[in-house]
């Protein structure tokens, strides 16, 4: 029972990756989506100075708040109102190669 889970897991997976992959670089459904910032270099210049490491960020950041603190309550509205931002910030560049952000490696800021 056990190795046989592990292979279906391990298969899942690996359609899972392929799958992604494709989706990603073969067929440009998720081009339909991406939209462009008006001006690029002023939000580029915003992010590096207001980002002190590479990373995931949230806008309101409403982690590791009470529920009930005012903090919570008045981010609680500003994410209703917008805007609301999930950020992956890299400030050491990444690859425009296809296969690049597989198959690079590098050093974290840790």
């Amino acid at each position: 029972m056990g190795k046989k889970l592990i292979k279906c897991g391990f298969a899942g997976g690996l359609v899972m990756f392929l799958w992604g992959m494709l989706a990603w670089t073969v067929f440009s459904w998720h081009q339909i989506h991406m939209q462009k910032f008006k001006d690029e270099v002023q939000v580029v210049r915003v992010m590096a100075e207001n980002a002190p490491q590479s990373g995931l960020y949230l806008l309101p950041n409403l982690l590791n708040l009470s529920r009930e603190s005012e903090e919570m309550i008045e981010g609680r509205e500003e994410m209703s109102k917008g805007p609301f931002m999930f950020v992956s910030i890299s400030l050491s560049g990444k690859s425009p190669e296809v296969g690049g952000p597989i198959l690079e490696v590098r050093e974290t800021d840790s």
